[in-house]
């Protein structure tokens, strides 16, 4: 989707799947049914994260020691659609490399580590969104192509595990896995005799010395990721918002957003946001190592919630008859609108206000029915700020 030739020199090299298309699984367009489906079905999130993930990447990924060097998208839905955006003048043709059969996978896992071989130094970037399935420790990913032969029913599944330990011999050491799918126990692993699937790469040399891995999980061990129809799934969303800045931090004068804060801002977006209607859903890091991912422009973005003890609802609460934030001298974020209205929405959601505003020190004005008013002042950090029982 994205290829710069005129970098040289250590790199970022981006491989993203989405699966959402299985021809094999119920509701798929192939007369050939997989024998194990384990509750499997069409998915229609996945190719929507992978697309929202690669525009990311290609709009916004910024790092001077490492450009951006190759962005690859692998899709499986009905009609593969994908018009990648513009970056510094190179915009690549409408086409997308499909179905995200598993061999396809391999194919372009191993361009993406060899990449790594040739520019040691080079930040390698792995995206998976789809169906996933585990026994204990065992983890496979399901490429679209599962199920298709009778003779080898479980044909289409990745072993993550195995797909880590062959990346460990790469000449770029720093690597980052973000792995969007159900992590759900299933009777198939066991019935296969512990055949976890394909591994994508092998390892063929000794490990790289310093070999930093950071795989960062959607949920935990034995528990359901979940998505909106056609829609981005909440952990992409998620982890877009912390790429973005809730994942940043100054400590080099400059805001960067490194791999340990990461999980911190992904485990905070995701309890503080959680799905409509459902629990919380609670992301998991396999490994953690420090390393730097992302550079931003300007101040990072960040969530300022205010709720109040004993109350949720459609509504805010009758005694609060309006929220003002202040940035600089200037209003910029109000609850009820303002006209004309403000840079910053302001909205109540079933449980607190929520606005998003820039980094920095805020003033919170709220104002209440019996005239009463409070100003509070708030230095906004990264992740953000949560005040309860207002």
């Amino acid at each position: 989707m994205f290829e710069d030739k005129s970098v040289a020199g250590p790199a970022t090299h981006v491989l993203i799947v989405g699966v959402g298309d299985y021809p094999h699984l119920p509701g798929g367009a192939s007369e050939v049914k997989a024998r194990f489906d384990d509750g499997m079905k069409q998915l229609s999130s996945p190719p929507a994260s992978a697309r929202a993930f690669a525009d990311w990447v290609i709009s916004h990924l910024s790092s001077p020691v490492r450009p951006l060097a190759t962005v690859e998208l692998l899709l499986s839905e009905p009609n593969l659609a994908y018009s990648p955006p513009a970056r510094g003048g190179r915009k690549a043709p409408d086409a997308v490399a499909g179905p995200a059969a598993v061999q396809a996978i391999s194919d372009a896992a191993l361009r993406w580590k060899a990449r790594g071989d040739a520019e040691p130094g080079s930040l390698l970037i792995f995206y998976f969104c789809g169906h996933g399935f585990s026994k204990g420790t065992d983890f496979a990913l399901v490429a679209s192509d599962f199920g298709g032969n009778a003779g080898l029913p479980m044909l289409g599944l990745i072993d993550l595990p195995r797909f880590l330990a062959g990346m460990i011999d790469c000449g770029s050491t720093d690597q980052c896995y973000f792995i969007d799918a159900c992590r759900t126990a299933t009777g198939s692993l066991i019935e296969m005799n512990n055949y976890q699937g394909n591994t994508l790469v092998q390892k063929l040399g000794a490990v790289t010395p310093g070999v930093a891995q950071c795989v960062y999980y959607s949920t935990l061990g034995g528990t359901r990721a979940h998505g909106r129809k056609g829609r981005p799934s909440f952990f992409t969303q998620a982890l877009l918002k912390a790429l973005a800045g809730v994942a940043a931090s100054n400590d080099d004068g400059d805001w960067r957003v490194k791999t340990a804060r990461l999980f911190e801002a992904l485990a905070h977006l995701m309890l503080n946001f959680p799905a409509p209607g459902r629990k919380v859903q609670s992301p998991q890091s396999g490994s953690q190592v420090q390393f730097e991912l992302h550079r931003i422009q300007g101040d990072p973005e960040l969530p300022f919630l205010v709720g109040f003890a004993e109350h949720a609802g459609p509504r805010p609460p009758s005694a609060i008859s309006s929220i003002l934030f202040r940035q600089a001298g200037a209003d910029v974020s109000a609850y009820p609108a303002t006209v004309p209205p403000l840079p910053r929405p302001c909205d109540w959601r079933p449980d607190v206000f929520e606005t998003w505003l820039s980094a920095g020190e805020t003033e919170m004005v709220l104002s209440r029915a019996d005239g009463d008013v409070a100003i509070e002042r708030h230095s906004l950090q990264p992740p953000g700020k949560t005040l309860k029982g207002k």
